[in-house]
């Protein structure tokens, strides 16, 4: 399994339990934070590599 589908995988839990409401908005955010992290960083590997703008990731933007 690789990274992606792992972060993917803990963003649908999240998700998950969220609408469930075994998380709070806020609890969700920093369980979040971390992933949205790694991400952010692979974009801004990538976009340096191709000399292009970097397009972040918000905690909201995946909570949709």
């Amino acid at each position: 399994m690789t990274e992606a589908e792992k972060n993917l995988e803990a963003v649908a839990d999240i998700k998950r339990r969220l609408g469930c409401g075994e998380l709070t908005l806020d609890e969700a955010k920093a369980e979040l934070k971390p992933i949205v992290d790694k991400i952010n960083a692979k974009n801004r590997e990538i976009a340096r590599k191709y000399n292009a703008r970097a397009r972040l990731v918000s905690v909201s933007s995946i909570l949709r």
